[in-house]
């Protein structure tokens, strides 16, 4: 779509940007918050507990092939390190990350950031539906383990703040005409030490707004029609949904924004895809 291929050029700077802010995250949430702990007897007294869950969403109740998975626990690795080159590596600072899938396959899983509590990794492609086990290797030798449900798609959108709520992980391309811009739509604040939503314009009455959303876990949708969305209780029309094409693991959610919710400012943006609701990130009209 020439759509799709117009975000790719244009949003590329700003889409790197937001990738390497949100995979260089070294906050650690609790693990009592996480849906699916690993329970004590599936454990050996030697190997640590971990927990796994959707990089955007941070919901661990299903991940899907290639999308970006936040593993947390404890000796993960023996240092912080955000990997700097291209193809990702299997193995950073002494750490790698081994998935066994329902059908009893083995794979290593490239890495994108390692941390003693953090391991974010990208989900190999191929993997069979159902429980899959995850084990995490750190370079002294640790070994931590826990279980994921691999799922066709598990929807995920980023937020700026890395907390999968709040902010999207957004950038708008306005139309005017044969010219197009691309804006921002987040900055951060100083004072509050997050990122706060920056309200987006119509402009005028020619100008077309499209925003396009950054996730995960959507690229194995269906089809296109599988795919809906709400800005504030509004349909909006879902325009392309799939790899974003220049970032591992990274999903682009491509619309349109409708000027019946001009004005409304801060909104909820809820995606659905093959009848499962993403996380709800924020946009804001002015």
């Amino acid at each position: 779509m020439r759509l799709q291929h117009l975000y790719y050029a244009s949003s590329r700077k700003y889409t790197e940007f937001l990738v390497a802010t949100l995979a260089a995250l070294t906050a650690l949430m609790l693990l009592a918050a996480i849906d699916n702990p690993v329970a004590a007897q599936d454990v050996p007294p030697a190997v640590k507990a971990l927990a796994a869950v959707s990089a955007a969403s941070f919901r661990a109740n299903e991940i899907a092939p290639e999308s970006i998975v936040a593993a947390f626990g404890t000796d993960l690795a023996t240092a912080a390190r955000l990997n700097e080159s291209w193809p990702l590596p299997l193995t950073l600072e002494g750490t790698s990350v081994q998935v066994r899938d329902a059908a009893g396959l083995e794979s290593y899983a490239p890495l994108f950031f390692v941390a003693p509590g953090q391991v974010n990794f990208y989900l190999p492609s191929g993997l069979a539906l159902g429980e899959a086990r995850v084990t995490i290797t750190s370079g002294d030798g640790a070994v931590s383990v826990g279980a994921i449900n691999v799922a066709a798609v598990s929807p995920g959108l980023f937020a700026m703040n890395g907390n999968g709520e709040g902010v999207a992980a957004a950038s708008v391309l306005r139309v005017r005409g044969s010219a197009h811009y691309t804006e921002i739509m987040a900055r951060y604040d100083l004072d509050m030490r997050q990122w706060v939503t920056l309200p987006i314009e119509f402009g005028t009455v020619v100008d077309r707004v499209f925003v396009a959303l950054f996730g995960t876990g959507i690229r194995g949708r269906s089809s296109v029609t599988e795919v809906t969305a709400t800005l504030g209780g509004e349909p909006v029309a879902v325009l392309y949904a799939g790899a974003q094409g220049t970032m591992f693991g990274v999903d682009q959610v491509n619309i349109e924004i409708p000027r019946a919710v001009a004005g409304r400012g801060d909104m909820d943006f809820v995606l659905t895809v093959n009848g499962k609701a993403a996380n709800a990130v924020r946009i804001s009209v002015k």
